[in-house]
């Protein structure tokens, strides 16, 4: 685990100093709440497997949709891109909008069926 940790904060440290160089390193703020959200969803199906807990269906797809790490994607995509992504279009991709949400709700079904039929 301290390997993965590491892994992730190194890229993440290679994303903030480049994105210092270019006057944008309040992009990584994103990436980092972004990654923290994906954890609590980790960390949150991590303790049903464990306690043998089976979440009702609301509990399941609220850790479910962000688990499938689109919104994650989402936000490290823009942290990268040229001028045309701006502080608003984090906090748009923050607010849950249709798009990203239906999107994610698409994902995470595909991979559900997938990995049920295995």
């Amino acid at each position: 685990m301290k390997l993965c940790y590491t892994v992730v904060f190194n890229v993440y440290k290679e994303m903030e100093d480049s994105m210092s160089e270019k006057g944008k390193s309040y992009r990584i703020e994103y990436a980092v709440e972004a990654m923290k959200l994906q954890c609590q969803a980790y960390y949150a199906e991590f303790k049903w497997l464990h306690e043998n807990y089976i979440p009702t269906f609301e509990e399941y797809m609220s850790a479910a949709l962000v688990s499938s790490t689109y919104q994650l994607i989402s936000i490290v995509s823009f942290v990268s891109m040229e001028d045309c992504i701006t502080k608003e279009t984090f906090i748009w991709a923050f607010n849950d909008p249709k798009f990203l949400r239906a999107s994610t709700f698409i994902g995470r079904l595909i991979n559900d069926v997938v990995s049920h039929q295995d």
